[in-house]
Order: C-alpha cells, then structure tokens, then sequence
C-alpha cells in the first residue's frame, strides 16, 4: 500500500472537494452518506438481464425505511408465502448509473453469505422498470437505535453491561467484515446507521451500495469521495494519494468502537468540509481516564493515520475487543486499587503521616495491582499503578528517614525515575551523616559517663586510701621495727617513690578499664599527679632538712585533702577514699611516739 507523498492544505482540500461536488453543507450532514459518482457504468448488469427477473411474485406493502438513495418496503413474497424487504430506488435518483449501482450491490451482497449479512432471494424489477433486491425481512431496529434506546434489545445480547453489548454488536460486525473481505470486498460505509439488530440477537451488517471489490483497481483509489464523513478514513476523502483497501474497513469500525465511548463520531464538525478536514488529519483522539488504557489503544491502533499501523485485519481488530472483554475483570480490580491508591497518597501527604494507616493503604492498593496484574499481565493501568503505588512508599521512605526501605522498594520498579534515584542516594548521604553525629555523640556520652569503669576506679581509689591510711597508722611500728635510728632522708625520698611507682603500676594493670574513657583518664592522671606531688613534696622536705616525722602527717593530710578534692571533682564516690589516709594522719598527731 502506498502512503501518501504529500500534505494538502487546508484550502487545497476545500477547493478539492469543490470541484469533487461536495456542498459545504451545515447542519446534521456529516452522518450522512456521500454516494459517488459512477465512474464506470456496469455493462453486464443490463436491462435485458433485469427484466428476466420476475418480480410478479413481490407484492409491495408500505415503506419501512428510506435513504439517501433507495427506499425499503415491507413486502409479501407470494410463491414461498413469506414477508420480505424489498429495496428500489428513490425516483428521485432513478438513473442508469444509479440502477447500476444498486443492481452491483445486490449481486455483491448475494455474494456474501455469512450470518451476519442480510440474505438476499431475489432480484426482480419494480413496477416503475427499475431494479428491485429482494431480502429478508428483519424483525429488529438499527444499531443506532439500540444506542439511543439501551433496552430495546438488551436481553437478546451478550454482555453484563451496555457496553459489553455494544462490543458485542461490533465484533459480530467485525465478523462479516472480514469475510467480505475475504471474498475482496471493502464495505466503506461502517456506521450504526448500517447494521441492524434482530430480536434474537441476530446482527446484519446492510447497505453495500458503496462496497468495491479490491481487484478493480480503478475504485480502490480514492479519486472520489465516498462514505460518511463523521466516520472517514483520511484514504476516503478524495485526495487520491492512499488506496482503499480493507485496512479502510478497520479504520470505520475503530470510529464506531470512539462512538461508543465518547458518544460522539470522531469526525465530528458543524459543517461537511468541517469533518473533512478531520477525517484527513485522523489526529489520536484524547481520553479521558475513566476509558481503560487497553481500550483507548485498541482505538489509537484502529484509527493510525498510516494504515499500516492499523490492525492487520478485521480479524484482529476482534480479537482485541474479545481480549478487552475478557480482561474486563482485572480491569474492575486495578480501577478499585486505584481508589486505594487514592487512600494511600492521602495518608501519605497528611500533616503527621500515621505509620500504621500508610502501610495498611499501601499493602491494600499494592494487592489488588498484583492481583489485576495476575489475571492480565498486560493490564497497562494495573502496571502503571503498581508503579506509582511504590513510587508513593518510596516518597513516604524518604520523609520518614529511612533509604534503606526506599532503595529496597526501588528494586521492584520497573523503571526508576532519575529524580527518585538522586533522592534515594541522597537519602543514603544524609543518614551516613546522621549516623556518624550519633556515633560521635555516642562516643562522647561514653566518654564523660562517671558510671563507665566506676566500680573498678573505685575499688583502687580505696585500696590506694586504705594503703595511705595503713602506712600513715603504722609508721611508728614500722620505725621502731625496722629503723631503730630513726626515718632520714635516705629512707623517705626513696619510700616516696616507691609509693609513686605502686600506684602507677597498679593504674596500669587495670588500664583496660581505667582509661576507657577521658573521664577516667582525667582520674588517672590526677592520681598520678597526686603521688607525684608527693614524691616532689618528700624532696622540698630533706633539701630543705625538716625533720621528716614532723612532716609526715602533712604529707598525708595533703594527700587526704587531693583525693578528697579529686573525688568531689569527678565522682563523689572517690571522696570516701580519703577517709583512711586522713584518719590515718590524725593518728599520727594523736600518737606521736
């Protein structure tokens, strides 16, 4: 199939169509039926042939429908004593061309036997000597009818609803498109108008003035304008740059299928140029959100501009509209996980978002997408709400702090925004920066806690206060035992020292829990501090030749006093310490010998 090589303009279309004959006519005339001209009269279909035909046997009753051609009367058959439809032309139109048109369809149609085309018994001629097509009578009303007035014929269709009827109706449609086409015939003119709807459900599609057959090749090119313009294909409106062919018919029926959802057909427009120039631009229509996505694509594909991006045939056409209504209950569940959603993004963007209320409406919405998912994998709407329902914890993560649940969520998109992964990181960034705040704040509470390594900083501040108090109560035993001449400066700076060295080795031994912390550290150092003050106060003494025993309540009143202080300074549990070094130099006032 050719596509086409060039754009008309607007006023190239208009002028187009004037020299076509085609009236820019107002008013309610784009659902109506442009008959083209006859190009090529039918040689074989002539008046001899007709009359041999006997339509003796045809008696006319009253006229039951009328179009922009012909006129239909209810009539009696009288051999096979049944009642019929028996289609003539309108007196008005009466003409060779016209008798030729009508003889073709009736030939064609007669051609086409399948259900769901009206049966054709005879072709005879009318009492006025034109051609008269003998069909059988249907007991029904149009489709438009039964879209005007939903329970005329409610119960005799497939289908819970009222569209599901109507999908119905166009599938059967579909049906005997596509053995016309099968056969090489186009119909052109697939409208509601068209199809009439038995009491039993039976559906016909009628009117095939306007059908060509695809191996003439002088009417698959749309050199003319024909069919109804509220419904063309941009092939159909005259600019002889795209061919007809059966591709046209899906484009007609993908039309009806917007009708049924919209209301309206998509060439819609004050005027006849009007719907022209829409017919000719087929711009994708625009749906609203209550139409599925499955069923706005079915509608997009049907009516491409390029037929090549159509549905390959009418065949396939039904078949998604049969996939559609078999779908229909995953659908119901993605619209009311939908409502979920809803929940879920309300909760969400509440002033003080309620952990326990957002994680209920995100497992309830993420459920029935799955489950909606799980019945029609293909369910676009459920797949995209999947995705924004985890796109919305995924905010919600974000907000409460937490990267890691986000990240986690992200892994199961099926496409990760690059905002959202920027966020995401950021996320991470930010509770690294948090953490390592925590940790240094933790390190510091730790630091300066008196609690950490306080039984064993308290256990030697005792120890070391109970040898002070033990050595200061029992220097006189000490002396008179073992120095009979008496404590000199060459006992007592090395004692000091030795003192010092004790303590430090003893600080040592325990420094796994001593110096843990700087508050213990500090503790330890003053300890330190302190003994070696002592050792510096026991060498002022002999440089400066003090008696030694004289001085020696001093020294541990001095040293009382500094673990007494260090207590009071860091943990006043360390000031019980200087109770037996104090004691101890009280001693010593109180029995000097």
């Amino acid at each position: 199939m050719s596509s086409e090589t060039h754009r008309y303009t607007p006023i190239e279309l208009d002028l187009l169509w004037r020299s076509l004959g085609v009236v820019d006519a107002w008013g309610q005339t784009v659902g109506l039926t442009i008959i083209p001209p006859e190009d090529r009269p039918d040689q074989s279909l002539d008046a001899p042939l007709v009359a041999r035909s006997s339509a003796t046997d045809v008696e006319l009753i009253k006229p039951i429908a009328k179009g922009g051609m012909a006129e239909v009367f209810l009539a009696r058959q009288r051999g096979m004593q049944r009642e019929v439809a028996a289609k003539r032309l309108k007196a008005s139109v009466d003409s060779p061309s016209s008798r030729a048109r009508l003889l073709r369809e009736a030939r064609l149609t007669g051609q086409l036997e399948h259900p769901n085309v009206i049966p054709v018994h005879a072709l005879g001629v009318a009492d006025d000597g034109g051609p008269m097509l003998v069909m059988k009578l249907i007991d029904g009303i149009t489709w438009r009818e039964f879209i005007d007035a939903p329970d005329a014929r409610a119960g005799a269709l497939a289908g819970d609803t009222p569209f599901a009827k109507h999908l119905d109706v166009l599938m059967q449609v579909a049906k005997a498109v596509h053995y016309a086409h099968r056969r090489g015939v186009v119909h052109r003119d697939i409208k509601p108008e068209n199809v009439m709807i038995g009491r039993f459900g039976d559906v016909y599609l009628l009117d095939w003035g306007i059908a060509v057959r695809m191996n003439a090749g002088a009417d698959l090119r749309s050199e003319n304008i024909a069919g109804t313009p509220g419904y063309m294909a941009p092939e159909m409106v005259g600019t002889a740059d795209m061919r007809i062919s059966p591709l046209t018919d899906v484009f007609l029926m993908g039309a009806v299928l917007h009708e049924l959802i919209t209301g309206d057909p998509p060439n819609t427009g004050a005027s006849v140029h009007q719907a022209l120039h829409k017919a000719y631009r087929a711009e994708p229509a625009r749906y609203g959100p209550e139409v599925s996505t499955d069923l706005a694509s079915i509608c997009w594909r049907a009516m491409a501009r390029q037929p090549s991006e159509r549905f390959e045939d009418a065949e396939a056409f039904r078949q998604a509209l049969l996939a559609h209504l078999s779908n229909r209950e995953s659908a119901a569940i993605a619209e009311e996980a939908e409502r979920r959603l809803a929940r879920l993004r309300r909760a969400v963007q509440a002033d003080q978002p309620q952990p326990a209320e957002v994680y209920r409406a995100y497992g309830a919405a993420r459920f029935g997408f799955e489950q909606a998912l799980r019945r029609w994998p293909d369910n676009q709407d459920a797949s995209r709400g999947l995705q924004q329902t985890l796109e919305c914890m995924i905010d919600f993560a974000l907000a409460q702090g937490q990267p890691d649940t986000a990240e986690a969520l992200a892994t199961e998109l099926d496409l990760l925004n690059p905002h959202l992964a920027e966020r995401i990181a950021a996320g991470h960034r930010h509770l690294a920066a948090r953490l390592h705040e925590l940790a240094t704040l933790r390190a510091l509470e730790h630091e300066s806690d008196p609690e950490v390594g306080a039984r064993t900083r308290s256990g030697v501040a005792l120890a070391l206060g109970a040898v002070l108090g033990a050595l200061a109560m029992g220097t006189g035993a000490i002396v008179r035992r073992f120095l009979p001449d008496g404590v000199g400066p060459v006992h007592y700076l090395p004692h000091g020292a030795l003192l010092f060295l004790i303590t430090a080795g003893f600080l040592f031994a325990k420094r796994r829990a001593l110096l843990q912390t700087r508050h213990n550290q500090r503790i330890s150092q003053m300890t330190l501090l302190m003994m070696g003050g002592g050792v510096v106060f026991r060498a002022m003494v002999v440089f400066a030749g003090l008696p030694v025993m004289q001085m020696l309540p001093v020294e541990f009143v001095l040293y009382g006093l500094a673990i007494a202080m260090m207590g009071f300074a860091t943990h006043r549990r360390l000031a019980l310490a200087a109770l037996p070094t104090l004691l101890g130099a009280v001693a010593m006032v109180l029995s000097p010998k």
